[in-house]
C-alpha cells in the first residue's frame, strides 16, 4: 500500500489542528512583517489583507488559504522573492504537519524533514504550472506535489534496499543542479537575443542580394522546392542551379558577415603554381 494512500485530503481546520496555537502565530506572524511594497502588490491583485481580530478558527483557516494561493500567484507571475519567504514562512509549518500525518503509522524509512524540503523544491521549480484562484488554491497544490515527493522518496530507498551496493561506487548523478539549472536558463536567454539579432542581419543580407540569388534562396532555403522545380523556373540545368546556390549562399555569408563586423574568411584554396619558362 501506498504510504500515503489513507492520507485525507484535509487535515481539518485549524479548530481542530492540535498545532493551532503554532499556525495562528505563524499568520500573525507574516501579517505583521509583511513588506510594504508585497503588501501593496497584494492590494493590487484584489487581496485586502489579513484581519484576525473577532474571527473564528475556521474563518482563520480560510484566510490563511487565501493568503497563500495570492503569494504563490504574485509569486508565480512577478518572481516575487519576497512573496516567496511570506509564503514558506506562512505555508511551511501546515505542509509539514501534513506530511508527518501521511507518514503516521508507517516506517519511519524517511525523513519528515527531507521530504519537505523536496517538495518546496518543486514548488520553485513549478511554480509556472499553478493555476490559483479559488478553484485552485495553493494548499492543495502544494500538498499534491509534497505527496509526489513522498511516492519519490519512497520509491528511491526502496530501490537502494534492494541494489547491488558494489555498484553504488560508481553510481552518478545525472540531475541538474540548482546553480547548472540557473545557468542553463540565463545561457539559453542569451542564445536567443543572439539569434534574434543574427536573424536581423539576415533579413537585411537576403534583401540586398540581386534578384535571381534572392529568389533562389527562397525557392530552395525557405520554401524547400526541388531542384527540378527551380531548374525549371528559373531556365537553367540541374547543375546550373547548384552553382548559382553555391554562389548565393556565399554572398549571402559575405554580407552577414560583414554586417556584424566580422572579418573576411581566408580563402583556403590552395594557390596554384605557375609553370617555369622552359
Amino acid at each position: 500500500m501506498s504510504p500515503i494512500s489513507s492520507a485525507p485530503h484535509d487535515c481539518g481546520s485549524i479548530g481542530r489542528n492540535p498545532a493551532a496555537p503554532a499556525l495562528h502565530n505563524s499568520i500573525v506572524a507574516v501579517r505583521y512583517s509583511l513588506e510594504g511594497s508585497l503588501e501593496a502588490a497584494l492590494k493590487r491583485r484584489g487581496f485586502s489583507g489579513v484581519e484576525l481580530s473577532g474571527l473564528s478558527s475556521i474563518q482563520e483557516d480560510k484566510q490563511q488559504r487565501r493568503l497563500e494561493t495570492a503569494l504563490m500567484e504574485l509569486f508565480r507571475d512577478e518572481g516575487s522573492q519576497a512573496a516567496f519567504r511570506a509564503l514558506h514562512a506562512l505555508a511551511a509549518p501546515q505542509l509539514a504537519i501534513w506530511v508527518l500525518h501521511c507518514m503516521r503509522g508507517r516506517p519511519p524509512v524517511v525523513d519528515p524533514a527531507e521530504v519537505a524540503q523536496d517538495a518546496w523544491c518543486a514548488i520553485v521549480r513549478y511554480a509556472h504550472t499553478f493555476k490559483g484562484g479559488s478553484s485552485h488554491p495553493f494548499r492543495a497544490w502544494a500538498r499534491t506535489i509534497a505527496a509526489n515527493a513522498l511516492r519519490a522518496r519512497v520509491r528511491w530507498i526502496r530501490r537502494m534496499e534492494t541494489c547491488d551496493h558494489r555498484t553504488l561506487s560508481n553510481y552518478t548523478d545525472n540531475s541538474l543542479g540548482p546553480r547548472r539549472r540557473a545557468q542553463d536558463a540565463e545561457e539559453s536567454a542569451l542564445l536567443a537575443h543572439a539569434m534574434v539579432v543574427l536573424l536581423a542581419h539576415l533579413g537585411a543580407a537576403l534583401e540586398g542580394l540581386a534578384p535571381r540569388d534572392r529568389r533562389i534562396l527562397e525557392l530552395l532555403e525557405i520554401g524547400s522546392c526541388s531542384r527540378d522545380l527551380v531548374a525549371r523556373e528559373m531556365g537553367v540545368g540541374s547543375s546550373g542551379v547548384k552553382m548559382i546556390l553555391f554562389r548565393a549562399r556565399k554572398r549571402l555569408a559575405l554580407a552577414v558577415g560583414k554586417s556584424l563586423g566580422c572579418k573576411a574568411p581566408v580563402s583556403s584554396r590552395p594557390v596554384r603554381s605557375v609553370r617555369a619558362a622552359s
